[in-house]
């Protein structure tokens, strides 16, 4: 049972302020400390004297969809389309392709439906570390690299 108590607008406003100057928007609520408001024009507006917490379903099974009717992975933005993408972690598709990530107790796991390209700094003149903060080349590895019948350190 959802139950609304509406307050006076001088009441509210004095709720309101006491947080913000949250009580010009569309929607506002507050508790005289923090507030949280909404405001539509062109785009809508959320915001909040505090962190916003998404919590759907209210005990952590729910997912998230940004553009998505039913989303399928905790965060998913976008269509997955026929990709066969639900990770279960975060899933991003534009209707024909996908991508994913997935975190388990002992892996992360990247897939995608086509290519995966790394492009540091977005310009072909960044470096990849693996095992390093501080890469000094275009792939630079700090252990040994596996190669089938070949050993590099």
């Amino acid at each position: 049972m959802l139950v609304l108590e509406l307050q006076s607008h001088k009441q509210t406003a004095n709720r309101l302020n006491g947080a913000t100057n949250f009580a010009t928007n569309d929607f506002a609520i507050g508790n005289g400390i923090n507030a949280m408001a909404i405001l539509q024009s062109n785009s809508t507006t959320i915001g909040a004297t505090t962190d916003i917490i998404l919590c759907p379903r209210n005990d952590g099974t729910g997912s998230l969809g940004i553009n998505a009717l039913s989303p399928v992975s905790k965060l998913q933005i976008g269509s997955l389309g026929t990709t066969g993408f639900a990770c279960n972690g975060l899933a991003v598709g534009n209707g024909l392709n996908a991508m994913g990530i997935y975190q388990s107790n002992t892996t992360t796991l990247i897939g995608s439906s086509n290519d995966i390209v790394l492009k540091p700094r977005n310009n072909g003149l960044g470096r990849v570390g693996i095992k390093t903060n501080t890469p000094a080349y275009p792939l630079d590895v700090q252990d040994f690299v596996v190669f089938p019948q070949i050993n590099y350190s």
